[in-house]
This record gives C-alpha cells, structure tokens and sequence, in this order.
C-alpha cells in the first residue's frame, strides 16, 4: 500500500506528485487528446532525466478506433500508432519506451507492480535500486517486459 500511496499525486492544488520515483497509474483513463501525453510526460518525470521526451503529440478518436504518439527523444523522432480498446491504455506503449531505454543504454529500466485492480505501479529503476526495493520490501516488482508482467 505504501508503495502505491507514493505513486500517487496530492489531492489539491497543485497536484503534485508525492515522489518522482514511482507512478500509480489506472490503466483505464484514455478519453481525449493529450491523455497519452500525460502519460509519456509522466514516465519521462520517473525517468531521473534519462529518458526526455519533448514535442510530444498525441491524437486519441475512440470512435474511430485511431490513436497514436509522437515525440522526440536523444534527437531522434518517433511516432507510434496505438491499439484502441475503448478507454484503455495500450500497454504496449510501455514495452516500446522499454526498447528505448535499452536502446539509449539508460541506468533505468520500466518496472511495473501489479496491484490486483486496474492500475498498476509504474517505475524507472537500475538493476541495483530494483533489486535493493524488492529485497526491502518483498514486492513483486518487474521489469516492464518480463514474464509475470
């Protein structure tokens, strides 16, 4: 629980996050433009500066079945289509920033927590913070990507 309490944002003006270590996300919150900013904006936060994404973009037609990212990142452009599935993220966009985590070398790696419901605990660890939390606190915490995400 508290693990999650610290992904989480205060509930008041100006709606800051607790830590910039980890982020609690419901996965079942994309409705509009900007939602998949929002959240390449917060992975970038949980990143400590290692992965930056800037010019973000995004375009979110629920009805149309369309929706996709743009940004860029260590001076190069992306753009990546996303599955529509209601208002539900596509996860998939996780295991893509996890490639390029990997393909810019980063100290950090995704990692995800399994909450039993619908959000889930995102974080951006190095191999020796991820392991000194699991041992600390016994959490199931994986690397974005893994088996058991």
């Amino acid at each position: 629980m508290m693990y999650q309490t610290l992904g989480q944002t205060i509930e008041r003006e100006p709606w800051t996050s607790i830590t910039d270590k980890c982020w609690n996300f419901d996965l079942e919150t994309i409705e509009k433009n900007g939602d998949y900013i929002d959240i390449m904006r917060h992975i970038s936060r949980i990143s400590n500066g290692e992965l930056i994404f800037d010019n973000l973009k995004d375009y979110v037609d629920i009805e149309g079945g369309k929706a996709w990212t743009s940004f860029n990142c260590h001076g190069d452009s992306y753009k990546w289509s996303l599955k529509v599935d209601g208002e539900w993220v596509d996860v998939e966009l996780f295991d893509k920033v996890q490639l390029l985590a990997q393909k810019y070398q980063t100290k950090g790696r995704l990692t995800t927590f399994d909450t039993g419901g619908q959000d889930f605990v995102l974080g951006f660890y190095s191999k020796e913070e991820l392991e000194s939390i699991k041992q600390k606190t016994g959490l199931e915490i994986v690397l974005v990507g893994s088996k058991g995400q």
